[in-house]
């Protein structure tokens, strides 16, 4: 395997002549402590991707010597493996893969290096970036129940993949109808299609009304590393006269919040919106608001990626109010800590950015943006990607972009932390050197990784894998 690799690298499977019931015992072997495994999955991954300039094996020659034992009831047996980490040469390109391209890319967690792609219209399609055609398709909400009576489609905002997709098969689809609500559906794959959603097995473990409303309220829909579903809600409030009344900022109201959910089981039975369990650790688990809120003071949050460690979830957001006859706005990415049992408030409609709303105030208690700039710069940012793939000289940059003006940057990930805010003159700029193909007219629409740790980028021009040099 390629040093810098944060995949899957060997999954143990025995089999018993006689169909006894079968037990996996924990990885062994010289450098056993250098790996991990998933309990339920057996998926065995680097705890730190292998560098082969700086061996951490225990004979520092790049062969990871590890061993897996399985037994039945009469007895055990052991099997060696050994894993070899190769070089990647220095370098990279830009490669197309195709014309068609989504607003939404994730990793198909199945080992195949295969990524899903979300597109508006309620299309979720697989694309095998070694192969990229033809196209096939995950899921099409394009039928009823799902189709939106404004739009005449489906709006599937964000898909997110079980913690456990190798064993129980199933994804989770943030969709909404305008007017009426927005819901997190859960689906199964087919047992007669291979890597195709079955739509019959549809199961809203989540929804909430939003009425009066005639645009588009979707957010983002992430997993943490312990299985906890992430939900970004849109504010949806005016900006006439925002205020701490405003929803975003009352802890009874979803609307400008970000939820925490678990939904590998249902406290709520006789609740059909309700079909998950709330962490006994959320802000208000115990009361004083909406026990699913873990943060609040958001306005238009998406673009949901896990950080490097799984410490953080970070987004992109849109800060504005209005500042006396001033029109004050400020795109924005926000870290969100994914563990901690007290309220994160990112601050709007007080703040945008780090600039609060009452001017020479201090933003007590609220969370600023480790990244904003102003519409000068762009006027609307999308959230991008911690790189993770194999190209050394990305590894620590945080990748992310802006729709209208086609702008593409990094940033150290070191810099995304609370108390600090960077600003543009701190970003390293790839717009002039990855234009994509893009004119004036075209738009970029999103960043996205597999499970290898890649840099995808979408744009009206295709989809762009970013790769070391063949």
């Amino acid at each position: 395997m390629p040093e810098n690799y944060i995949d899957v690298v060997y999954r143990p499977v025995a089999a018993d002549a006689q169909n006894d019931a079968i037990s996996y015992g924990v990885i062994t072997g010289p450098d056993a402590a250098l790996f991990t495994m998933n309990t339920v999955t057996r998926e065995v991954r680097f705890a730190r991707a292998p560098d082969r300039e700086q061996p951490a094996d225990s004979d520092r020659n790049n062969i990871y010597q590890i061993s897996f034992t399985a037994s039945d009831a009469s007895g055990t047996t052991t099997l060696p493996v050994q894993i070899t980490v190769t070089d990647v040469a220095p370098g990279y390109r830009i490669r197309k893969l195709m014309d068609h391209y989504g607003q939404v890319l994730r990793g198909y967690p199945d080992g195949s290096g295969r990524v899903a792609i979300v597109v508006g219209d309620g299309t979720i399609s697989l694309v095998d970036p070694a192969r990229p055609l033809p196209v096939a398709s995950l899921l099409d909400l394009r039928v009823a129940p799902y189709l939106d009576p404004v739009r005449s489609s489906a709006i599937v905002g964000d898909i997110a993949f079980s913690p456990n997709f190798l064993t129980d098969k199933t994804l989770y689809v943030w969709s909404e109808l305008i007017g009426s609500h927005v819901q997190v559906i859960k689906f199964k794959l087919s047992d007669r299609f291979a890597d195709q959603g079955d739509v019959a097995t549809a199961d809203v473990i989540f929804r909430a009304n939003v009425t009066n409303k005639t645009s588009s309220a979707l957010g983002f829909l992430t997993f943490d590393h312990k299985g906890r579903l992430l939900i970004g809600v849109n504010s949806l409030a005016p900006l006439s006269a925002p205020s701490s009344s405003s929803p975003a900022q009352d802890p009874n109201n979803i609307l400008g919040k970000i939820l925490r959910i678990d939904p590998s089981a249902d406290a709520f039975p006789n609740d059909p919106d309700k079909d998950y369990i709330i962490p006994s650790d959320n802000p208000f688990a115990s009361g004083g608001g909406l026990p699913e809120i873990y943060a609040m003071g958001v306005y238009l949050p998406q673009n949901a990626h896990l950080s490097v460690g799984g410490q953080s979830v970070t987004f992109s957001d849109r800060g504005e109010f209005m500042s006396g006859p001033d029109y004050i706005i400020r795109q924005e990415i926000n870290a969100l800590p994914v563990e901690s049992a007290q309220l994160t408030n990112f601050g709007w409609p007080l703040m945008a950015g780090s600039e609060p709303q009452i001017p020479g105030t201090s933003p007590s208690g609220l969370t600023t943006a480790p990244i904003a700039y102003e519409d000068a710069t762009g006027p609307a940012i999308l959230g991008g990607v911690a790189y993770q793939g194999p190209i050394e000289n990305f590894q620590g940059f945080h990748f992310f972009g802006d729709y209208f003006d086609r702008k593409i940057w990094s940033i150290p990930q070191a810099n995304i932390r609370p108390g600090i805010t960077n600003h543009p003159a701190a970003f390293l700029d790839y717009s002039s050197s990855w234009t994509l193909g893009m004119s004036t007219t075209d738009r970029l629409r999103g960043f996205g990784t597999d499970t290898r740790g890649n840099l995808y980028i979408m744009a009206t021009t295709g989809t762009f894998v970013v790769e070391p040099l063949p």
